[in-house]
């Protein structure tokens, strides 16, 4: 999908900077992808212990 929007530039160099990734594009897909991961996580941990019927899953391989 192409997408025109406005970045500020020092963020965009500083996230350059931390990851190493050169190309602006890329550095924003890393960071979309990070979004997700992050805000996935938060959403997961806010159903913690929801499922009072829920059984535990087996940790060791038989």
């Amino acid at each position: 999908m192409r997408l025109t929007i406005d970045v500020d530039d020092e963020s965009l160099r500083c996230a350059a900077a931390l990851t190493g990734i050169e190309d602006r594009a890329a550095v924003i897909q890393h960071a979309l992808e990070l979004l997700v991961r992050i805000e996935s996580g938060r959403q997961l941990n806010a159903l913690a212990g929801t499922d009072r019927d829920a059984v535990a899953a087996p940790r060791r391989r038989g």
